[in-house]
């Protein structure tokens, strides 16, 4: 099996909301899916999302068949541009259901194409925070 999609395979995304544990998922499309419930719950309409992440795979290759402690001290040597990150967006076509008016609404509260923008406006909009579950070890996403 290609190594990437092995690690794909065993990515665990938890959502928090207000520090407490809300979801935990088996594969990140999963978490998408929870939060654009979280979010048509929130304001009544979710556009069309998708996600994505920077270096988990290859973290998690790193850290197969470490112990907990072995990998939160890898995560902790991380440097800046190898952070985790995981993000959900709209997609370019997520919009073709929604109104002018809901479109408008989206925009002002930083729902768009643009992950990281986006995905910083529905941590702060649910107060909700992502994590990578590995080896035991729960770790915050970028």
């Amino acid at each position: 099996m290609e190594l990437s999609l092995m690690a794909h395979q065993i990515i665990e995304i938890q959502i928090t909301q207000n520090g407490k544990e809300i979801f935990e998922a088996s594969a990140p499309e999963d978490a998408k899916e929870k939060v654009e419930d979280l979010l048509s719950d929130a304001i009544g309409m979710c556009p069309d999302m998708d996600c994505s992440y920077d270096n988990i795979d290859e973290f998690i290759l790193t850290v197969l068949n470490k112990t907990t402690d072995q990998t939160l001290q890898l995560y902790n040597q991380l440097q800046e541009e190898e952070k985790l990150q995981y993000f959900i967006f709209a997609t370019s076509d997520g919009y073709e259901h929604l109104s002018e008016e809901q479109i408008e609404e989206l925009e002002r509260l930083g729902i768009s194409e643009f992950e990281e923008e986006t995905t910083a406006a529905l941590k702060k909009m649910l107060n909700i925070e992502f994590n990578l579950v590995v080896n035991g070890a729960v770790l915050p996403l970028k």
